[in-house]
Parts: structure tokens; sequence; C-alpha cells
């Protein structure tokens, strides 16, 4: 009989933590934002090998991650007010019609909302509207963020897009793998190449499973799929490797993955305000 009882209460026990840590698990959510459309006029700059021809649409992605009552801001687009100046004869024509503060306010979101931004790399593209959430906690690549305010700045990088943390402080260097809540739910994956410190990320979903969102290791469909990179790439090795790494990746688990500046994959996303979790 006492056996019996304790066994009950052990059962009772055992199903109670459980109940009680899965009512803990924070919410996690994957939002996509439309942050604009770029032509780039020469598509053969897509490719070292030089196998395009014609021009190139592509669309710039951004992406915000709900874990529990914090919210973090993946890449940051263009600067509305920077491509404003774009010439016809611009190898890269990019547009935008909403801001990301614009977007985010559809789910009831402002600035001071934004816990944490974390930078896939450096590029124009991508920092565009950092600096509008200058109170976050901003994690990027260390090279990348050496490139931009360490010594002379190399030509097509835009330090004053995200300058609000020149100065260090409230920086998240990294240089390798990084575990963004501590849970596991979100990791900043090393991916360099296209930059030195360039990095991918990987949202565990509950429901969906793990997402995995590019940076620039891939601009396109056929760049992925051929191996293909631009000629503008940091360094070749080191994106080959980083594309064995994804490789590695994406055959190891079930992984919706999603190429950050192809308008095939941002269509099957689910349409802002709409979510993945």
């Amino acid at each position: 009989m006492f056996r019996s009882v304790l066994a009950i209460i052990m059962t009772v026990f055992i199903v109670s933590a459980l109940s009680s840590a899965q009512a803990q698990e924070p919410i996690l959510r994957l939002y996509t934002l439309d942050c604009g459309k770029i032509k780039v006029l020469d598509a053969n700059i897509m490719d070292d090998t030089d196998s395009y021809t014609g021009s190139l649409n592509l669309v710039a992605s951004c992406y915000i991650i709900q874990h529990g009552n914090e919210y973090m801001l993946w890449d940051a687009g263009f600067n509305p007010e920077a491509i404003k100046g774009v010439k016809d004869t611009d190898m890269f024509q990019p547009k935008i019609e909403k801001t990301i503060v614009e977007s985010i306010a559809e789910i009831g979101l402002q600035v001071s909302d934004i816990n944490k931004i974390g930078i896939s790399h450096n590029h124009f593209d991508h920092i565009g509207q950092a600096n509008v959430f200058k109170d976050a906690e901003l994690l990027i690549g260390a090279t990348d963020f050496d490139a931009l305010f360490a010594g002379e700045v190399a030509e097509g990088l835009h330090p004053a897009f995200i300058d609000e943390w020149a100065d260090g402080e409230n920086v998240t260097k990294l240089n390798d793998d990084h575990d963004v809540f501590g849970d596991g739910s979100v990791t900043i994956l090393s991916m360099p190449g296209h930059t030195q410190g360039h990095m991918a990320l990987q949202v565990n979903l509950k429901k969906t499973g793990p997402v995995i969102l590019s940076g620039d290791l891939y601009h396109f469909k056929d760049n992925y799929e051929q191996g293909r990179m631009p000629d503008f790439n940091w360094n070749r090795e080191e994106t080959l490797a980083s594309f064995e790494r994804m490789k590695s990746l994406l055959q190891s688990q079930k992984v919706r993955f999603v190429i950050q500046h192809d308008p095939d994959h941002l269509a099957f996303m689910p349409k802002f305000p709409a979510y993945l979790d």
C-alpha cells in the first residue's frame, strides 16, 4: 500500500514538474520583414567564375525573433536616406517602401522593445537602420566590427550607419558560434568568407523546427546549388569551407533554409505580421 501511494505521489510530482517546465518555456516566434528590393545591374558580379549574364533582382529581408518578453532584430536593411542618392548607373539599385520601425509597429512593438540586434555582416544592406536601435545589445562578428571602427575603413563600408556602437559599449563581438539566449533556441553561426566575420542564424522553433537564415553566405538559389560566390567576397577558401559547414548542418537535421536575398525564399515565408513558431 505504501509503495502504491509513493508511486502515485512520484508520478504526480513528475507530471507537475514537466508541466511547470513547459509552462515556463518562452514563446519563440520568427517574423520576416520585407526590408526592400535591390537590382544588381550586372549579375556577373555575383559569381567569381563569370557564369551569369544580364541583371538580377534580389530582396532585402530582416527578421524579428521573439523569445519570451525579449525581441531580437536580425539584420537592419537599407538606410532610407542614403539610398535616395543612388544613381541609375550604380551597380546596386536598392528601394525600400517601409522602415523597420513602421513594420514592427504593426505587431505593437516600438524601438525600445528591441533588446538585441544581430548583424550577419557589415555590408550596407544589412546595417542601414541599425542606429535606430542604439539602446539594444549589438551582436556582430568581431572582425567585421573592427573593420568598421579599427583603423582605416575599406572602400564600400559605411560605419556611419552603425556608429552608435563605435565606442564598443553594449557590443558582443563574436569569433565563433554564439547561443543568444543561453537555452539553445537561437544560435548565431560563424560562417566566414563573404566577409571575415560573416554570420548566419539558426532558430529552433517548436512547431516548425530549425530555421537557418543565410546572411549572405548565398544570395540566391543558383549560388547555393552551384556553390558560386560574388567577386567581392573576402576570401574564397573560407567561403567554400562555410559552404561545407552549412551543407553538413542542413544534412544533419530537417531544416528550413532561408536565403535572405532570394525573392522565392521570401515569398515562401509567412507574410508579415504572420510568423513561424
